[in-house]
């Protein structure tokens, strides 16, 4: 199947309700045009810290790499610019992939 028959799927589903709930700020990882060219996948979990009363995260790190250091990089970058609702949370695991998907 030729790379343009294919469109860029990425998810990221968060491990709580509550989390969900309680992000205000939750930007998406860019899928790395490289690493959509290579069809390069993964999946991994990050882990944020958050500043418990202004809710800004203040720092991420990967528990479990995707596999590929763009990914990594990718979704480090993206997931360290979350904001939280103040008071909710200190720690989150956000499960993440990227994955390519037929069009349909």
């Amino acid at each position: 199947m030729r790379l343009g028959l294919l469109t860029a799927l990425f998810t990221i589903i968060c491990l709580r309700e509550a989390t969900a709930q309680t992000a205000l700020k939750a930007p998406a990882p860019v899928y790395p045009i490289e690493c959509r060219a290579h069809r390069i996948t993964g999946s991994g979990i990050v882990l944020a810290t958050v500043n418990k009363t202004k809710g800004k995260v203040i720092g991420a790190r990967m528990l479990k790499s995707t596999g590929n250091r763009v990914l990594d990089g990718s979704a480090l970058e993206a997931l360290s610019q979350w904001r939280f609702k103040p008071g909710t949370v200190s720690q989150v695991q956000i499960p993440i992939t990227f994955a390519l998907a037929a069009k349909q």
